[in-house]
């Protein structure tokens, strides 16, 4: 169990999983926190790029991008470790000299341990076909060439773990890179010691020296992980916030533990540890929000709930508002679930059509908000409004946007944000219903098409993208309303694919049995599908229905009332 720990933090490359979502009231395939947009265009666009956390990314096939990551570089996984990342600062000087194409190896003397020969490619422009250049650690390196030794051994266990290293045999990449490690910590504990070196380089001596250790704990180093323990209980009084805040990462490690193994004061030591790290981690710091959900998580499954609601506010405190949606997303997740079993209920009875006052509604909406107030909590709530608006209650939807524009109004927070997004695209359904809609755009088989086309019939406009299938799966809905009405009801399309998607190929494999419109959507700019944007799409499947004058005479996206609308206005015009 220990070993689990250290591999997962070693120190603070956390990774936490089994989240489960909040309950879904509607299918919302296109996220909300989507584009930014104005005018009658405002709103969300039909497919977002993926969320990409805006941390320093390190190319294993670029030595140069590991050195010039921040302190909080990745670093190694080494056979079946967890995800780790560096704690120790890495430097961006180049290693120590290899013998060049051509030029000898040469000895290496007795007071040097070399990186044994193992075919690691270290691009650097030293390698001699076939052969493996070392990298010695020398008894008087200065403090400046054990900084770029340190920056060269991570280089190293970055393409051990990155599976270039040619090493087929687990055994010995593993013993490889313990061997790596270890040179890694001698280093890292003379720089630390060094009278010459500067305060940082102390520091990143110290912070190296935790992180090397952090390693063979993760390997199973009992002996290491008794150290480990000690270093971090000292260092985490340093001056330095990143060593002392990596000083708490590996203590909370160690208090798991205990926790685990029933000691009764484990979960107070947590919480403290947890409010001293929050005080010194911005909102982007990941490795340190991710191991406060590893706490939290235990210290809920172990019964000590006070304490981990204690963490979850933490951790909502400091990352829910983050101006990166996908850390706020992140720490929504890693704080866990809240309850919702009791606006749940309530969410229930009113799509039912059952009765729920409306001053109980906005208390349970409040009381959500007051308990959590993260973007999962915003998504949910956005996505009941979503519900209530498709099944015409207003009462309940105006309600609650009315509560989530109040409690979120910062615009510059991701949960503002994604408010003030989900607003606008609930304005920009407003605004299009009974306005007539007969764009200018090619169809997906290249001819254009004209609404006039389709006069005196109920149109009904599927939006659609290949790359989001819920939102083909109404067409057998679309297909039975139209056979029950041939002379009264057509089906035209809306295709919102991304430029380059194989269309052709999908048609031709899939094909709809309607025209389509072809509206391309874009991932640079500022609104990704102005015509998804125009009608405040949010979700799939997502139906516009015309009526005979080409008007938008209502929005469907759950096909509940679809069949229902489509006869009122068939009967409506006879």
């Amino acid at each position: 169990m220990m070993r689990m720990y250290f591999a997962a933090l070693a120190v603070s490359g956390l990774v936490v999983g089994g989240c489960s979502k909040a309950p879904d009231p509607v299918s919302t395939s296109a996220p909300y926190a989507a584009s930014e947009g104005g005018g009658d265009t405002s709103g969300l666009p039909a497919m977002p790029a993926d969320p990409v956390l805006s941390d320093p990314i390190v190319d294993a096939t670029d030595p140069d991008s590991i050195a010039k990551t921040s302190d909080r570089a990745p670093i190694e996984e080494a056979a079946n470790m967890a995800a780790m990342s560096g704690i120790g600062a890495v430097s961006n000087q180049p290693s120590e000299r290899d013998p060049s194409p051509g030029e000898p190896a040469r000895p290496i003397a007795d007071n040097e341990i070399p990186v044994p020969p193992a075919g690691i490619p270290i691009d650097d422009g030293s390698m001699v076909t076939g052969q493996m250049p070392e990298r010695p650690l020398k008894a008087n390196l200065t403090p400046d060439e054990l900084v770029a030794f340190l920056a060269g051994a991570d280089r190293d266990m970055q393409i051990i773990a990155s599976g270039r290293s040619g090493i087929d045999d687990p055994e010995q990449a593993r013993s490889m890179l313990v061997q790596i490690i270890k040179m890694k910590l001698e280093a890292s504990r003379r720089l630390a010691s060094s009278t010459t070196a500067t305060k940082q380089m102390a520091s990143e001596g110290a912070r190296g020296e935790l992180q090397a250790l952090s390693h063979l704990a993760a390997l199973g180093d009992l002996k290491a992980a008794t150290e480990l323990e000690s270093l971090a209980a000292t260092t985490v009084q340093s001056s330095d916030p990143l060593l002392a805040s990596d000083s708490r990462l590996v203590l909370i490690g160690f208090a798991i533990e205990r926790l685990q193994q029933g000691d009764g004061g484990a979960a107070g030591r947590i919480v403290e540890l947890v409010d001293a790290l929050a005080k010194s981690s911005a909102s982007g710091d990941v490795p340190a929000m991710m191991v406060m959900g590893e706490a939290r998580d235990k210290l809920a499954r172990y019964g000590h709930d006070a304490e981990a609601k204690r963490v979850r506010d933490t951790i909502i405190d400091v990352f829910a508002d983050s101006p990166d949606a996908a850390i706020a997303q992140m720490a929504a997740q890693v704080a866990g679930n809240v309850r919702f079993d009791g606006i749940e209920g309530m969410r229930a009875t009113i799509v039912d059509g059952g009765e729920v006052p409306m001053d109980q509604w906005q208390e349970a909406v409040e009381t959500l908000i007051d308990e959590s107030a993260d973007l999962q909590t915003v998504q949910y709530l956005a996505g009941a409004a979503l519900e209530f608006e498709a099944a015409g209650f207003s009462d309940p939807m105006t309600t609650t946007y009315d509560v989530l524009e109040r409690r979120f109004n910062d615009d510059q927070s991701a949960t503002g944000r994604e408010v003030a997004l989900a607003v606008r695209a609930k304005q920009a359904r407003q605004r299009v219903l009974g306005r007539p809609f007969d764009p200018d755009l090619p169809s997906v088989d290249g001819p254009r098409i004209r609404i006039q086309d389709f006069k005196g019939k109920v149109v009904l406009m599927p939006f659609w993208a290949t790359s989001f299938p819920e939102s083909l799966q109404i067409m057998p809905m679309l297909k039975e309303i139209e056979a029950n009405h041939p002379d009264d009801v057509a089906i035209l399309g809306m295709n919102l694919d991304a430029g380059g998607e194989t269309l052709d190929v999908f048609l031709k494999e899939n094909p709809l049995g309607f025209p389509s419109f072809r509206a391309e959507s874009s991932a640079t700019e500022k609104v990704a599908n102005p015509v998804a944007a125009q009608f405040g799409l949010v979700s799939m499947p997502f139906v516009a229905i015309l009526d005979r004058e080409g008007r938008v005479a209502a929005l469907d996206f759950t096909g509940q009332r679809l069949a229902e609308t489509v006869n009122g206005l068939i009967k409506v015009t006879k």
